[in-house]
């Protein structure tokens, strides 16, 4: 039997809303595809980048330690008894700084840097006013000075 002409036109419909439902489920897929891979990688990117400004500040914490202790061993300064014991903590506490993520609380590297800044302040403060005018400037550090 042959169908009639309304209903080849219904059936030609039903094709088409079936082949546009199985076309927008194929770009659906391979747009989360591309999603999960794009934001993969803007994550890793991100990630990197945050590590790295983390990394930054408690290498610039663990460097005034260390420069501060120099000074005292070479006779330029004399520091003050809680200092000589606040200074070698601060730049051990620096050298310990994780540099990598864990799942462990102890080793998150947002919690390491605020008990850093905390004990550079207590620092700061055993020293004097000589280095609590030290201060981690990210907007500063990389820019160059100009000249002319």
């Amino acid at each position: 039997m042959e169908k009639t002409t309304a209903e080849n036109k219904t059936g030609t419909m039903e094709d088409l809303i079936h082949l546009e439902t199985m076309f927008e489920e194929f770009g659906r897929q391979d747009g989360m595809r591309d999603g999960v891979q794009s934001g993969s990688l803007e994550g890793r990117l991100s990630g990197v980048g945050r590590g790295f400004e983390l990394a930054k500040e408690a290498g610039f914490y663990g460097g005034v330690a260390e420069m501060w202790l120099n000074a005292a061993k070479r006779g330029i300064v004399e520091l003050p008894p809680r200092a000589q014991k606040a200074l070698p903590t601060l730049q051990a506490q620096a050298q310990d700084f994780p540099l990598a993520n864990s799942a462990e609380p102890e080793l998150d590297p947002v919690a390491a840097l605020e008990r850093l800044r905390a004990r550079f302040k207590a620092a700061s403060a055993s020293v004097g006013p000589a280095m609590v005018s030290q201060k981690y400037r990210p907007d500063d550090a990389g820019k160059p000075k100009m000249n002319f």
